[in-house]
């Protein structure tokens, strides 16, 4: 179990807050977390964007689900992630991607992209 409170607190314990910064450390995931607060996202692109494995995609996708920082809805053949707005994290999370400039990325290369694999495959959003 993840969360941990402390019986005089509502909240998460502060080590849980440090832990989704240890997350939040790495090149990567910051990255995934920076391009789902704009648009959702598969693990197809993740693949290319860094140039690592589906296996060492999905083991980041992991570490961030194990927090509830992301949702992932099934379409068809794919699976789409999204940044959980909903997580109790999502404000501490929030505030600091919005720390990071939002052209760190080309978004509608993104999107474009995203939208080209589906239609090519033959999948719809």
């Amino acid at each position: 179990e993840v969360m941990t409170y402390s019986k005089h607190k509502k909240s998460p314990d502060i080590g849980v807050y440090a832990d989704v910064l240890k997350v939040l450390g790495n090149k990567t995931r910051l990255s995934m977390v920076k391009i789902l607060d704009q648009t959702e996202c598969c693990v197809c692109y993740f693949t290319e964007l860094f140039a690592m494995s589906q296996s060492a995609i999905s083991q980041h996708m992991q570490r961030l689900k194990k927090f509830g920082l992301i949702n992932e809805e099934p379409r068809r053949q794919w699976i789409m992630y999204t940044l959980n707005i909903e997580s109790i994290y999502y404000p501490f999370v929030k505030s600091i991607i919005d720390h990071i400039p939002d052209d760190v990325f080309d978004m509608n290369e993104i999107n474009s992209y995203l939208e080209g694999r589906l239609a090519k495959e033959g999948s719809v959003w």
